[in-house]
């Protein structure tokens, strides 16, 4: 069975992704971008359905300095909080953040041709 899980995209203390692997053979990886409301069910849904299909997917959290975890729903207040959240990001720690996904998923891919795309 597949399960996700949080792990650390570097050292401790620093930038998670929720990772999801398949149970066969890894057909390549895929940074799934959180929209405003973070790493949510939604999010963590793709993840499973990506690995379903033989792929590792990681969702980044990129709220994680401000607000660790975060997984916001869709209610109007919710969507209040995630604004204050992506109003606090910092251009150049959000680019240090993709990189660090990028790396990770370049690293789980097993190597060989790589695209990425944003």
């Amino acid at each position: 069975m597949m399960t996700g899980q949080w792990e650390s995209l570097g050292e401790a203390g620093g930038i998670e992704a929720y990772v999801h692997r398949p149970a066969g053979e890894v057909r390549g990886a895929v940074v799934v971008c959180s929209e405003l409301y973070g790493v949510n069910a939604y999010v963590r849904e793709t993840c499973a359905e990506l690995a379903a299909a033989g792929y590792v997917a990681l969702a980044p959290d990129y709220y994680w300095r401000n607000a660790r975890r975060t997984a916001l729903g869709y209610s109007a207040e919710e969507r209040e909080d995630g604004l204050v959240l992506m109003r606090a990001l910092d251009r150049d720690e959000l680019v240090a953040d993709a990189s660090a996904a990028l790396a990770t998923a370049r690293a789980e891919a097993g190597g060989g041709a790589w695209r990425s795309s944003v």
